[in-house]
């Protein structure tokens, strides 16, 4: 008699392994669903079957496209400031309808950071100042390229 073994754990690293050996470029793939996989192995006496509903997505290039609040941020930048500043600048440049938080200010400075789209400047006590790198700066240029496109896209009749 067969002996039964199910893991969907090895489905995963299976499905995984198979992804990169395709070797498919991140931007080409955004998501991918199966369901239902099925895969039965037999080894001697012993039968290995895998099944799982799988659902994989592979992330974006990080920062490829910018939130409003990114950009706000960003567009602050160009000139030196600290988070107290840029919270208030971005609340003035869009007029009160973009609200950057504390929180998320903070963590997205981090983040531009340790993606080199900013660098901090200065440190005095708590109060720390950044500004736009040329890595940002290209950014913001893409992102503003990015929503000319939909612009014009949007202006387009619709044949």
């Amino acid at each position: 008699m067969k002996k039964r073994i199910v893991s969907p754990v090895l489905v995963y690293v299976m499905l995984l392994f198979s992804f990169y050996k395709a070797n498919i470029p991140n931007d080409n793939l955004i998501s991918l669903t199966l369901s239902n996989i099925d895969i039965t192995i037999e080894l001697g006496n012993n039968e290995y079957r895998y099944w799982m509903e799988v659902m994989l997505t592979m992330a974006r290039e990080r920062f490829q496209t910018l939130t409003e609040q990114m950009f706000y941020i960003l567009l602050c930048l160009r000139e030196e400031c600290c988070g107290t500043d840029i919270m208030a600048k971005v609340k003035q440049l869009s007029d009160g309808r973009v609200m950057v938080g504390p929180g998320t200010l903070y963590n997205l400075l981090e983040n531009f950071v340790l993606a080199d789209l900013i660098v901090e400047t200065k440190v005095e006590g708590r109060k720390r100042s950044y500004i736009i790198t040329e890595a940002g700066q290209q950014a913001l240029a893409d992102e503003v390229q990015r929503l000319k496109c939909l612009i014009h896209d949007y202006q387009k009749p619709i044949i």
